[in-house]
């Protein structure tokens, strides 16, 4: 056999198997888990619900308990 030929099947040999060893992985790995909604949004609300709540509380704390007419 002619060695140039030799030198092409072996490298057809490997390319074959290259591609076979890639779909093999490709249809064997498992599913990437599917995310139902987006993993920032809550964080997101939670953060906000907790500004809004110091907020409130800071207010509550700043405001006097008892009412005086402001000095002239």
């Amino acid at each position: 056999m002619n060695p140039s030929y030799t030198l092409l099947l072996f490298v057809a040999v490997v390319l074959i198997i290259l591609i076979g060893w890639g779909v093999y992985v490709q249809f064997t790995a498992p599913p990437a888990p599917a995310s139902t909604q987006p993993a920032t949004q809550p964080l997101v609300e939670r953060l906000r619900e907790e500004r809004e709540r110091r907020m409130q509380e800071r207010d509550r704390q700043s405001a006097p308990t008892t009412a005086t007419a402001p000095s002239l």
